[in-house]
């Protein structure tokens, strides 16, 4: 029955141009880069408050003096859970979002529901005297979020010059919107054979932390390391002795210095 409706729906619509545009109407179809629902994070930790909402507009913005062809064309969106986490929602309009309490649950699903398969988004656009629609995908959305376990991942630091300054990228531990933002760093560990100097920072407090390690050395076994470390954001990390095969100069040609690696484990507070 369900498909039935979304059919005559999406059917409707397309031929509501002609009516509710007197020019006529174009449809540019294209996807939405990352689709329409959002659930955030889906890794949770206890205590994260769970984002969840919808946007068919991306950077389109309802053209002025078409307020009201807007409303007609936006679409009513059905939003539950299973098992049932929040009470089923319902909206109407292309975008649309609240948050829920992270459950003492393993997993859970969210249902994204619109009431048709294609939204059609009108524009300032005029072609060949018809107005242009942007049409999206709007078929049913299901996201499943679960409970965070210890997070192990390497970090890649690529090689690059500076100008004549031989670096190794920083890289962002892992957060929103896919994993908890209450994920901390219990351990890192240098994975390379060299011996490297490692610097922590970005945390709410503002303070940084430089350790050498040696390889297959971790944090987790040295004396003394600051609990601030736990929660770093950014992770810089440079060889104690520069490669000798590295060349950096200010005018080329150049030889980057090798990628250095940085196994990490984070954990929910």
């Amino acid at each position: 029955m369900r498909m039935l409706r979304h059919t005559w729906i999406r059917g409707g619509i397309i031929a509501a141009c002609s009516v509710w545009i007197a020019t006529g109407c174009i449809i540019d179809r294209g996807p939405l880069r990352r689709g329409f629902g959002e659930l955030a994070p889906r890794a949770y930790c206890p205590g994260d408050t769970i984002a969840v909402s919808y946007d068919f507009l991306e950077d389109l913005r309802c053209p002025a003096g078409l307020e009201d062809t807007c409303t007609s064309f936006s679409p009513n969106v059905a939003i539950t859970s299973e098992p049932m986490v929040f009470p089923a929602r319902s909206f109407s309009g292309y975008t649309g979002s609240f948050t829920v309490a992270a459950p003492d649950l393993d997993r859970f699903s969210v249902l994204f529901n619109p009431d048709r398969d294609e939204v059609l988004i009108p524009t300032a656009d005029i072609r060949d005297g018809n107005r242009v629609f942007v049409g999206r995908d709007s078929r049913d959305l299901t996201y499943v979020a679960t409970r965070q376990g210890p997070l192990d991942n390497v970090l890649t630091h690529g090689g690059m010059c500076a100008g004549s300054e031989a670096v190794n990228t920083p890289q962002t531990l892992p957060g929103l919107p896919q994993f908890s933002p209450n994920l901390v760093l219990t351990d890192l560990c240098n994975v390379n054979a060299v011996p490297v100097i490692v610097t922590l920072s970005g945390g709410s407090d503002g303070t940084t932390y430089t350790q050498t390690l040696a390889p297959n050395q971790c944090l987790g076994e040295m004396p003394g390391v600051p609990t601030s470390t736990r929660n770093a954001r950014v992770v810089d990390v440079r060889p104690m002795t520069p490669d000798p095969g590295t060349r950096c100069t200010a005018t080329g040609p150049n030889m980057p210095p090798p990628p250095l690696r940085t196994r990490i484990r984070m954990q929910c507070r």
